[in-house]
Order: structure tokens, then sequence, then C-alpha cells
């Protein structure tokens, strides 16, 4: 349950429970992240090497899994930049898990209203969504043999026309709401960069999935499969990929997200080398 929490909470990137936030004019000492500024949260986070650092969205996601706790930066672009959002799963004495989430934003207060808005609703859905797959452990519901077969195939599909550089064969795997929201040139232009980044020759291990029935406020409702797969690169030796997939109504599985998560050699060295500088003073 700790790793699916986890797996929600980057998979819905927003959520909240039990927050307090940081108006701009606040004193840097009553921060509730534990530092005084958004810029010196990320210079610390960039310091450590037990922490995973990725971009999504144009965003810079911290992953401490250690801690089971979820930093979000605001891009430049952003409304209520910069802000940091940070969330930690607890558990209570009764066994049951929560969200404490604690926002510092030092943008105008009409945008920071509106960032702590946006993940109180999202939270509730995460809420939700850890209660109908509670619900659905109880049931007894399980996906068929079908079923596993062919959201497997669908991953194994997608993820074999990007590596050999057949982009329009995988974005036909994708949801049509997922076509909406970026189109076959972005597409293409985002992994094409990619795999100048990463130096291809990706080399995929330990591929774990989790099921949802029916999730309460999905897109759509129905079947979904979460795919968390290890990954490394010639460039990236840290990497994960998320996949989540959705049943349409003819049985097919289509692709609704697709991250990567990754730290490339050359940050994993400076975080090593600043490590060490820390240690050593």
């Amino acid at each position: 349950m700790r790793r699916l929490i986890l797996g929600l909470l980057i998979w819905l990137n927003m959520a909240a429970s039990g927050m307090a936030q940081q108006t701009p004019d606040a004193s840097p000492r009553s921060s509730s992240i534990g530092y005084p500024s958004v810029a010196a949260a990320l210079e610390a986070l960039r310091a450590r090497s037990d922490v995973k650092i990725s971009n999504q969205g144009d965003w810079t996601i911290v992953d401490d899994p250690g801690a089971t706790t979820v930093w979000s930066f605001t891009p430049p672009n952003h409304p209520a930049h910069p802000a940091v959002v940070k969330r930690a799963f607890v558990q209570k004495e009764n066994g049951a898990w929560d969200v404490v989430m604690n926002v510092l934003c030092q943008a105008d207060k009409p945008p920071c209203d509106k960032l702590v808005a946006d993940f109180q609703a999202l939270n509730e859905r995460m809420r939700e969504t850890i209660a109908r797959e509670k619900g659905s452990e109880k049931k007894g519901w399980v996906p068929s043999e079908q079923q596993k077969t062919r959201a497997t195939n669908t991953v194994s599909r997608y993820l074999e026309a990007i590596d050999q550089g057949r982009y329009r064969d995988a974005y036909e795997q994708k949801t049509p709401g997922m076509k909406r929201m970026m189109s076959l040139d972005q597409f293409v232009s985002w992994e094409e960069n990619f795999k100048a980044k990463s130096g291809g020759d990706p080399v995929r291990t330990d591929t774990r999935i989790t099921w949802y029935k029916d999730p309460p406020k999905a897109q759509a409702p129905g079947v979904y499969a979460a795919f968390d797969i290890k990954c490394r690169f010639r460039n990236i030796d840290t990497c994960s990929e998320v996949m989540v997939l959705h049943e349409q109504s003819n049985g097919e599985f289509l692709v609704m997200r697709h991250e990567l998560n990754f730290v490339d050699k050359g940050t994993e060295r400076r975080m090593r080398e600043s490590q060490k500088k820390r240690e050593g003073s």
C-alpha cells in the first residue's frame, strides 16, 4: 500500500490534505517546508544523493522515497512561481494513510491561492482513488489473463515503436484525450530531444503493474493499468518509466499517460561530488 500511495502522488502530480500556505510577505523563519525560500529548498534537495529529480510538464519534481515525500517546484512561467509544494505521506495509528502538505509560495496572493486550490481538488481525487482501490481489493476484483496480456502487449508495442523511431506508430496507441493534449509534432519533438539527451540504447527491467477498476473522478470509467518500469540509457543510469493504460470499449488498451523520471550521469556526478564535499566539511 505504501508503494501504491507514493505512485499515486506522482501519477496525479498534485494532492493535498492538512496544509499551510506561506504568503509572500511572511517571515522566512515561519516557512513550513523547512527552508527559508523556494530557491534554498531546491538547492538543498539537488545536493542530496538519496532523492530522484525529474521534470514533468516543466515542473521540477523531487521524489524522496525514504521519507515518502514528493516536492513539486513550479516552472518559471507558472503564475505562482516561485513556489514549492511538499507532500508527505504519514500513517495514522489506525493504519490509514494521509497526506500532509505544505506550500511555500512567494508570488502574489491570488495565484498562490489558485495553486493551493488546485492541489486540494486533486488530493480529494487521490483519496477517493485509494478508497476505491481498497474496496476493489475487498471485493476480490482482479484483471483477467486476457486483460493482462493485452495491456502488456500494448506497452511492448508502444515502447518498441519509440525505441525504433516509429513515433507515429507510438502516437496512434495513445488515447484520444492524450492526442488532444499533445499533437504528433509535439510528441515527435519531445521524443527526439529525449533520445539526444539520453543517448538511446534503452534497457528496461523490473516491471511492476498496479490495476484499478472504475477509479472515482477518472476521465472515464473502466479498467486502468499502471506500469512502473525501471530503465537506463547510455547517458542515464537512474531512470523509471510510468505508463498508465485505459481499456477501451472494444477491449483494446491505449496509453493515457507516459512519464520518464531520470537523473542523467552528469547530474549524478555533481550530486556525488557535492555529497562528498559536505561529508568532508
